[in-house]
């Protein structure tokens, strides 16, 4: 939205990676931390898909009905303003719980906001965001070495898995601001994915059911268990649905429309 009241610049640094994967972004001091964590999820290319929390000196800032054992402050009665004031203030982000992604936090600027000007804006970044539920950190430093050495036993299905057009150091300030501008965090499928995505459409189209398991395995030419780490990939992104356990039952929940063309 366009704003004329007060704006931080914030950079923000993923933990426990090297080279860092980082952005650095501008919003206003006004927004709640439920906001925050919104616009969190936008620049770094997560997909909203598990719990989070802000940490501060010993407090918890999201949502109460996530923790059971910890007094937390509901986020969205607490502006970013009241926790981070000063340059150099600094504030953890953690998301999610299982894969325990670690970011810092820094105000590094405050400004006023430009006539006319629309925030959040992302202004520059390095790396691409890890894959959802890779494993945390020591998860994606695995992925990353297999999809670099061809003769690494995972490296196909990693390749299968991320798709093929997925680069560990590949980061495009245009389409994070295209994200943002949305107001919404948009998702985008590689052209793999894409791929099993036209193929599990055609196919309930023509057959009247879902494919099976077999029938995407003969088509594509791999593995019954890239076909298994694919599904959950696409899933996790919120592609497709499926009933667990249950053969022939995936759903495709893409618009037809956005779907590539199978040759």
């Amino acid at each position: 939205m366009t704003d004329t009241g007060t704006i931080f610049k914030i950079k923000v640094t993923l933990q426990g990676i090297e080279p860092p994967i980082w952005r650095s972004f501008q919003i206003q001091s006004h927004k709640n931390l439920h906001e925050l964590h919104q616009t969190l999820q936008a620049v770094m290319g997560w997909t909203d898909s598990h719990l989070y929390a802000f940490t501060q000196g010993g407090r918890y800032y999201g949502d109460p009905d996530d923790f059971e054992d910890l007094e937390a402050i509901d986020a969205r009665t607490i502006r970013l303003d009241q926790v981070i004031d000063g340059k150099g203030s600094e504030l953890n982000y953690e998301y999610d719980f299982g894969d325990y992604w670690q970011h810092e936090l820094v105000l590094e600027e405050i400004v006023k906001a430009g006539p006319g000007r629309t925030y959040p804006i992302c202004l520059d970044g390095n790396g691409a965001c890890p894959p959802e539920d890779c494993g945390g950190t020591s998860g994606y430093e695995r992925l990353v070495e297999a999809l670099r050495d061809p003769h690494h036993d995972d490296h196909i299905d990693m390749w299968l898995w991320v798709g093929d057009n997925y680069d560990p150091e590949a980061f495009d300030v245009d389409r994070v601001n295209e994200i943002l501008s949305r107001g919404r965090n948009v998702v985008s499928f590689s052209l793999r994915q894409g791929q099993y995505l036209a193929f599990i459409h055609n196919f309930t189209q023509t057959n009247g059911h879902p494919p099976s398991t077999g029938d995407m395995m003969r088509h594509f030419g791999v593995t019954r268990s890239s076909v298994s780490n694919m599904m959950t990939a696409l899933e996790g992104l919120g592609f497709i649905d499926r009933i667990p356990y249950q053969p022939k039952t995936v759903r495709v929940l893409v618009p037809p429309e956005e779907l590539p063309e199978l040759d």
